[in-house]
Parts: C-alpha cells; structure tokens; sequence
C-alpha cells in the first residue's frame, strides 16, 4: 500500500516513478548486511530515513553504486523522506477504501499520454497504459487477463464524452483519431553523447533510464521536458527515449538529472543527421538541445526510418491503424543491406519499414496491382479504397538473399481477397497471381540485388 501511494506522489509530482522501485532494492541492501529487518516502507518516519540514509552511503559498496547510478539512489531517499514529511503517520496507515480509488482513469490517462510526449493514438494510449497500471483489470474489471479491447473501450468511453479530462482533447481531423495534452508543445530534439570514458554497455547497465548532465548546459535542460533525446557514441546514434522527467540533483558535478523510456535503434542514419544539424565542430561532442524547426527535420527522418519487429498481421494492422501518421519513403535504388533479426516464438522476425510500405501503395495508387477492377471500400484514414501491403518474396526467407527483401519494389498493393489468397491458398490458383505480380515488380527487384525466378517464386509459396 505505501509504495503505492509513494508512487502516485512521485507521478503528482512529476518525479521518475522508478524511485519507489529504488526503496525496495535499498531495503534488499540493507538486509542483506543485516542493517535491518524492516522494509523501509514499513517506517513512516522520515528523520528515521535520513538516518538509514547516512549510513547507508559510509558503506563503500553503496556508496560507488550510487555514484555509478549517477545519484539514483540518493534522489530515491530523498524524494521518500519528502513523501513521508508530507504525510502524517496516520495518513499512511492502510485504508482498504483507499486501494483502488487512488487515481481516476482520466488521470492515469493523462499520465500515460505525458509519457508519451502529450499526443498518441488511442492504440499506443492503450499499450502505455497497460504498462503503466497493469493492474487495471484485476481492480476494475475483474477478469484474470488484461484486456487491451476492454480498456481501450472505456478509456474512449471516458475520454471522447463529457467526463474528459481538463488537460486532454481528441483531434478529430486524425485518422484515426488522436488524443493529445492541453500543455504539449512541439516536441524538440536533444542530442547527447556518452562520452569517451562510457561503452554502450555500461550506459545499458547503469544508464537505461536516467542521465545527468553539467550545470552549464542548464538553460537548454529546462526546456527539454517531453523532448526526444538521441544517444551517441563513435559516430552512430544507438539508442533514443522520450524524456519524462527532469530533476535538479545535489550532485555538484552533474546537478542536472533527466529520465527517460531507452529503446535502442539501428535505423538513425549518424550522417544524415549530421547535414540537418551542421555543428559546429563538425561533430557531436556535447548535449544540445536542437531548435523547433530542426527539430522537426529530424523527427521526420526518424518515422520515415522507423522499423518494427512485427509478423504480418501485426504489421497490417500497424500500418492501417497509423497509416495517416506515417510519411511514405524509399531508400535509394541499390542493393541494401539487411538489417538485424530478432528471436520471436523460437523463430527469427525481421524488421520492416512501414514507410516503405505505404510508398507502395501510393505508387499503385491503391489499386489492387492484381486487379485494378477489385473494389473494396473508402478509407477513412486515406480517403482511397482500402488496399493491403503483401513483400511479394516474404521477409521469412530473407537468409536466401544477400540484401533486404524489406524494400518498396518487394511490396505490392493487393485487396483482402488476394492478400488472403496469397497467404491461404492453393498454390494452383495463385500462380498467374504471382507471375503477373513478379512481372511487373522484376526490374525493380533487380536494381535493389534481388533476383528470383518464377519457379523460385512458386517454389516460397508452395
């Protein structure tokens, strides 16, 4: 119950909500030395925590864990010795009618959609969301599983009705539809390089959800909330986050400490973001926070990069749902190299761009290119008849080729009926289907390296 409320003190308060995660690995420390028997959220008195704090830090191991924490478990203390100076013991005392009743669903939303950097569509809503209070079905549901169709109901129940929260609003010119925070701003760009004396790994290690910077760069630091911060090393942007959260330290060195979600990339081009930037030196050797307008370049490169790891269904209904959002690209015309797969249900998947996707379909001007008579209906999110992305030589059989089959002259344009065909039917009646498909793709395959015949072809689809 009080690492529950210190959480939703931590987010009222725009703190990194990992803290109350900290508390607990403290109390496992200091156990573990037999300093104590107690959790610390059993102790609702904070100079009692101050003290337990002092002495935890003369313990050499703790106190080179901090400092390589970059101060993480010191802010942790801190904020919980501020927590409990705000409540009164009896404040903290269970109160069953309190357990569920904590946050709203508005505010959870909220919460989740500042996360988000203040716009998203209800899909990436519902997934934050259930990361984020994956508890919700068990307190309001009451089923054993949570459900993304369940939640994503009642948030749009709650939020597209009167009951909508003062600080979120729909922008109904989206399709789909987008939910966005009254206090978001365009979102910037910060560029941050770990240095000489960081490996990658040791900033995945100790690093994967905080950074902390020098007091010279303060003035930038303060506008840099919500933005998106792109990680360097060697000339190679490999990893990116949404900052959550800024915090102004103790530390003397590095007092300006900022929180954000890690994921790592292998689709941001250094170069490409090098002409757009033009630094000074040539190079990134410091934090920076890029202007709006460059900015903005630079997120747009980064959606027409953008790869996901996602089967064929799961990718269909990405594109579909986002289609509105996603700036249709092509790389250049030659062969490209074939970007790393990932183990999924014991076997390999390979990443796919939804750019390069929908550029197909526009190049077919959603038509079906098996037959352009197929009619389907209007879609909402495109205004054109709703038409299917299909790799004509599908990504599981990328290992035969020495370049990316991930490539617009490797994606057709197909209605449902083909698209289902393709994948579900006999192979005796989708042969002329997949000759007059390789017919009209073949050239292009071959710019971009890749060469199959139509046994090769029929061969896949057997």
């Amino acid at each position: 119950m009080k690492q529950k409320l210190f959480e939703t003190w931590l987010i009222d308060n725009n703190r990194p909500e990992r803290y109350a995660k900290t508390i607990i690995t403290i109390s496992k420390d200091l156990e573990k030395i037999k300093y104590t028997n107690h959790d610390l959220y059993s102790i609702n008195n904070a100079q009692t925590i101050q003290k337990i704090k002092t002495d935890y830090f003369k313990i050499d191991e703790y106190y080179e864990k901090n400092r390589r924490g970059q101060n993480m478990y010191n802010s942790a203390l801190n904020r919980y010795i501020e927590f409990l100076e705000e409540h009164n013991e009896d404040m903290l005392i269970e109160n069953p009618a309190q357990k569920n009743n904590m946050l709203t669903i508005k505010d959870k939303a909220y919460f989740a959609l500042l996360q988000l950097g203040g716009r998203a569509t209800e899909t990436q809503l519902v997934e934050k969301y259930i990361k984020m209070y994956p508890d919700y079905d068990k307190n309001y549901t009451k089923t054993e599983k949570t459900s993304k169709e369940k939640i994503r109901g009642t948030l749009s129940a709650v939020l597209i009705s009167n009951t909508q929260h003062e600080k979120i609003k729909v922008d109904k010119t989206k399709k789909p539809y987008e939910y966005y925070t009254t206090d978001s701003k365009e979102q910037l760009i910060v560029i941050q390089p770990i240095g000489t004396h960081n490996s990658i790994d040791d900033f995945l290690k100790y690093n994967n959800s905080r950074w902390a910077e020098k007091e010279r760069y303060k003035q930038q630091w303060l506008q840099s909330n919500g933005a998106i911060v792109l990680f360097v090393k060697n000339a190679n942007i490999f990893a990116m986050g949404n900052i959550t959260n800024i915090e102004e330290t103790d530390d003397k060195e590095y007092p300006l400490d900022y929180s954000y979600n890690l994921e790592l990339v292998d689709y941001i081009d250094y170069q490409t973001i090098l002409k757009i930037v033009k630094p000074q030196l040539g190079n990134f050797r410091t934090y920076q926070l890029l202007d709006n307008i460059t900015s903005k370049k630079i997120i747009d490169h980064i959606n027409s990069q953008k790869v996901y790891y996602l089967d064929d269904n799961s990718a269909d209904a990405e594109l579909q749902e986002n289609i509105e959002n996603i700036n249709s690209n092509e790389p250049e015309h030659k062969p490209q190299p074939i970007k790393s797969s990932k183990e999924k249900n014991g076997g390999k998947i390979y990443p796919r761009n939804l750019a390069y996707a929908k550029k197909a379909l526009e190049e077919a001007s959603f038509t079906c290119e098996v037959d352009s008579t197929h009619k389907t209906f209007f879609s909402r999110a495109t205004n054109e008849q709703y038409m299917e992305a299909h790799h004509l030589v599908p990504l599981q059989f990328q290992e035969e080729f020495l370049y990316s089959l991930d490539i617009p002259a490797n994606i057709v344009s197909v209605c449902p009926t083909c698209h289902r065909k393709l994948h579900f039917g006999f192979i005796k009646d989708k042969t002329e289907i997949l000759k007059k498909l390789l017919e009209i793709k073949n050239d292009r395959l071959k710019e971009f390296g890749i060469v199959i015949t139509e046994d090769g072809l029929f061969e896949i689809y057997t």
